[in-house]
């Protein structure tokens, strides 16, 4: 018996090593991706904007030597304000507090842990923009956010996708410092 809990607390031990082996790796892998793409995004390549916001999104909770909120969301707002719709829908999951298909399994697990910051009327609008630029996987998450609209919340996102009032984008926007 005392065995198989050695056992198990070694694969435990081992499991924790091996998870920092391959964040350690995908780290690396992530920071190559960047440096490819930087380039480009920076002359205005929406698609290399578009794969810049994916890599350094998203940062949950702890000390992440990658993830970056703020450089996701502007790389991400920058591809969407050039009409790529996939961008749109990155922005519309992330303020929804939703993680965006491509997060891997210990992302999603400290998001749950974590828990995520949400601004629904901004995440319906971004969601509804990437519906409208023909990208059909918005439109599940949309009907979710849409479900937790209030009433104000509403008219909010029809002031956003009207252009009476500015669609705030970037991270700093949304969720602006608390003092």
């Amino acid at each position: 018996m005392w065995r198989m809990g050695l056992a198990a607390g070694l694969c435990l031990a081992l499991g924790g090593c091996v998870g920092l082996a391959v964040m350690g790796a995908k780290s690396a892998a992530t920071e190559a991706e960047i440096a490819s793409d930087q380039g480009a995004a920076e002359r205005g390549d929406a698609a290399a904007q578009l794969r810049l916001g994916e890599d350094y999104c998203c940062a949950i909770g702890a000390v992440d030597p990658v993830h970056d909120n703020r450089k996701a969301t502007e790389w991400l707002c920058r591809a969407a304000d050039q009409g790529n719709a996939k961008a749109a829908l990155w922005l519309g999951r992330i303020y929804a507090g939703r993680p965006p298909v491509g997060f891997d399994p210990q992302q999603q697990a400290q998001l749950l842990v974590a828990g995520a910051r949400a601004n629904y009327p901004v995440a319906a609008a971004w969601l509804t923009r990437a519906a409208q630029g023909g990208e059909t996987a918005a439109q599940k998450p949309l009907q979710t956010v849409d479900g937790k609209l209030t009433a104000s919340d509403q008219a909010q996102v029809a002031a956003y996708l009207s252009g009476r009032e500015s669609l705030p984008c970037r991270w700093d926007r949304v969720f602006p410092r608390r003092a």
